[in-house]
């Protein structure tokens, strides 16, 4: 009994270190690296990485979504973000599993950095169907593999981008890991 006790106080303090500043700017730093290098898959300790993202870019002063109500109501409540529909939205949780039936915030052309931040969870970043990834940060191409995606998800990224520079990122997040899809990129489904 003690043991669970002690097992589950472990596990209630690595869920808190993500609050800590120190590790904000860890996440943070993991966070624009895999902006700065597409498709680079950036894997971390600390668990969940959904959370750990979330927790990173989302405070008060930002419009939120969660339309598959992935995090529970005192995680919202703690990082303190207005919620709001997703077409609102500059940050949005949601599932790959589940298409978008949505169009987010695309930005203008004078603000597109306007534009909304989607952070998908998935079920792997190294196997299932393989994207030929092409753009700025990536010398040539690039093949990433990800399971528990459907692929409207990357139809719908390449439509949002047709104005460039207005469009939405993508965040692709695992248990333990992300990688970065910016509205920079051609993204192709490979043909086995």
């Amino acid at each position: 009994m003690l043991n669970t006790a002690i097992s589950s106080l472990d596990e209630h303090e690595k869920a808190l270190q993500i609050w800590q500043p120190s590790m904000q700017q860890q996440l943070f730093k993991g966070l624009m690296q895999s902006f700065s290098y597409p498709g680079k898959i950036i894997t971390i300790a600390q668990q969940p990485a959904l959370m750990a993202v979330v927790a990173t870019l989302v405070d008060q002063g930002i419009t939120f979504s969660d339309p598959a109500h992935q995090l529970d109501a005192l995680f919202t409540q703690r990082i303190g973000c207005r919620l709001c529909p997703p077409s609102e939205a500059a940050f949005l949780l949601c599932k790959g599993l589940t298409s978008p039936d949505f169009i987010p915030n695309l930005g203008s052309l004078e603000c597109p950095e306007a534009g909304a931040t989607i952070i998908v969870s998935v079920d792997s970043l190294s196997k299932g169907t393989p994207y030929r990834l092409r753009g700025p940060g990536i010398q040539d191409t690039l093949t990433l593999q990800v399971s528990g995606l459907d692929t409207a998800w990357i139809k719908a990224h390449q439509k949002w981008r047709t104005h460039y520079p207005m469009g939405a990122d993508l965040i692709l997040v695992t248990e333990d890991s992300w990688v970065a899809l910016p509205r920079t990129l051609i993204i192709m489904e490979e043909t086995r």
